[in-house]
């Protein structure tokens, strides 16, 4: 997984999953995910993430956050 900061408030995150998995007659040997994250002004983030799933197709995940 690596992520890279663009502009101090934006970073961009990507990874690549080499787990092997069966999914029913089909054999998937690795897949790429991503996301996204987004630090505003008034101390929240929000997060976006995509992972490949197989027989569950694609997860998207969307998180917000809070500090205080």
């Amino acid at each position: 997984m690596a992520e890279y900061n663009v502009l101090g408030s934006v970073s961009l995150r990507g990874g690549y999953s080499s787990m092997a998995f069966n999914d029913g007659n089909q054999s998937i040997t690795g897949s790429i995910s991503g996301g996204i994250g987004l630090k505003t002004s008034n101390n929240m983030t929000i997060d976006y993430s995509f992972t490949p799933m197989g027989e569950f197709e694609t997860v998207n995940k969307i998180s917000l956050s809070y500090n205080f």
